[in-house]
């Protein structure tokens, strides 16, 4: 065929015919355009976020999302954790107009911060999350984190473990390796600790170690630290954390600090240090912790202030009931509360109860593996078994149905319920059931209940497979209602 426009145009018009106008097409809107293109955290208490707004300008608010995920692909999967609106009227961090055409870099800060979440190692920030342009992947833009965790054994460790450390210490970084924490240092100074006044000068020497490992972590990555320390390792690990010289990936990286019977060897804390046992002998255990923690002298273990959340698990069981506990003779307690730096907040769980103890058949770590280590991969867990809450559900209507016990407890623990009539001491047990993982627990009597029996509750943990012994937390007396 030939040129049709050619062929058009040598025609002859004949008069009167309508002569044919050119094409027009109509003047067409664009509509803006976000794409996200980059994101990081200066101190893990927020999100900083790169995007552009192309076409023309957004005229409408801006909605951003933050969330972790074990991949950098947004999706269902992904766990919410915070979320901004970015109004028509708001500037970025240059002071322009945040919303109209151009690149822009805001923060959005989070509540609570990024805390280690190792099986969810990225940080997602989704633009207009909700809508169905949030799957497109210039509407992600992620990060990724690490986590180092570190666990400080105490004081006056048998001389036959100076090789190995503890067996504990080194269960539990088998168990945060297992969690997904990339890098764990069960530190060892066994050797040291038969020595008073030992613990001060594990710190700068800890902190090294710490500095180091971060070093060896990708430098583009944000490393995050949960530093873990029992007994005498609490002064231990708050040294350690005063003496960090981060580099900036560690900067970055959100600071955790659980305390397990924080125990300073000295004798200028208030208060009662420890239960000995009714004997001459328990009278020279006494002798000898005094003279131990004199020479010693230790610094108080403190939250830094470059901590961003922290966690302290104490006990203040008498010997008499600490299993195992040094013989029978005496029993260590947590020193609380413990200095803490303005504005850091510290979570207190009291595990004062039968069965438990500083370091005896199932000590303050033994809790801790048991209850907390095997949640710590998806995030922090606090568990705070004094927590135990019950109700008893009478039914009004029918006075001989059965009736519903439920409450909310450290989850896996077992709920026992007893009835105990008023003016006696005697218990019968109603039922018994397991907490659920969202820390709740529930089950309904096959015989009827009364509201003139006085009902008891309490939680316990198994302290390991096979073990006959438990640690019995508080009773709690379960209303009717």
């Amino acid at each position: 065929m030939g040129d049709i426009r050619k062929q058009l145009g040598g025609m002859r018009r004949k008069p009167g015919a309508i002569e044919a106008l050119e094409s027009r097409q109509l003047l067409s809107t664009v509509p803006a355009h976000v794409a996200l293109l980059a994101a990081t955290t200066a101190d893990s208490k927020g999100v900083t976020v790169g995007y552009q707004v192309a076409n023309a300008s957004l005229g409408r608010p801006l909605v951003l999302g933050v969330y972790r995920s074990a991949s950098p692909t947004f999706d269902a999967n992904a766990i919410p954790v915070g979320t901004a609106t970015v109004p028509v009227s708001a500037v970025d961090q240059a002071g322009n107009p945040a919303t109209v055409r151009g690149t822009h870099q805001i923060t959005v800060p989070i509540a609570g911060g990024l805390p280690p979440n190792p099986l969810h190692p990225y940080v997602l920030v989704v633009a207009d999350p909700g809508t169905p342009a949030a799957t497109a992947p210039d509407h992600t833009a992620s990060f990724r984190k690490r986590v180092i965790g570190v666990i400080v054994h105490g004081g006056v460790q048998p001389q036959g473990w100076k090789h190995n450390g503890p067996p504990w210490e080194s269960k539990m970084a088998a168990s945060l390796r297992a969690e997904g924490y990339d890098d764990v240092i069960a530190y060892n100074w066994v050797a040291d600790s038969i020595h008073a006044g030992s613990a001060a000068k594990q710190g700068p020497r800890l902190a090294h170690l710490i500095d180091q490992a971060a070093l060896a972590m990708a430098p583009n990555q944000p490393v995050d630290l949960h530093i873990i320390g029992h007994s005498e390792g609490t002064v231990v690990a708050s040294l350690a954390l005063n003496d960090l010289q981060p580099p900036p990936n560690l900067t970055q990286g959100f600071k955790e600090l659980t305390f397990l019977d924080p125990h300073a060897a000295g004798n200028g804390f208030r208060g009662t240090q420890f239960s000995v046992s009714n004997s001459l002998l328990g009278s020279l255990a006494r002798e000898q912790i005094t003279a131990f923690q004199a020479r010693a002298n230790d610094p108080a273990p403190v939250v830094q202030a470059n901590v961003n959340d922290a966690q302290v698990y104490f006990q203040h069981t008498p010997i008499s009931a600490a299993h195992g506990s040094n013989g029978g003779l005496y029993n260590l307690w947590g020193q609380v509360p413990v200095p803490a730096a303005n504005g850091v907040p510290v979570h207190y769980a009291n595990l004062t109860g039968s069965g438990i103890s500083h370091a005896g058949d199932f000590g303050v770590y033994d809790w801790y593996q048991v209850n907390v280590v095997p949640h710590l991969g998806n995030g922090p867990a606090f568990f705070n078994p004094s927590d135990l809450t019950a109700n008893h559900a009478i039914s009004t209507t029918a006075p001989n149905a059965p009736s519903t016990f439920s409450g909310t407890a450290t989850p896996g623990a077992t709920i026992d319920v007893y009835a105990q009539p008023y003016g006696t001491t005697h218990k019968t047990p109603i039922g018994q059931t397991i907490v659920d993982a969202q820390g709740r627990w529930s089950f309904t009597t096959e015989t009827p209940t009364s509201r003139d029996i006085r009902y008891l509750a309490h939680a316990r943990v198994i302290a390991a497979p096979g073990l006959n012994r438990v640690y019995v937390s508080p009773t709690v007396v379960v209303n009717g209602s």
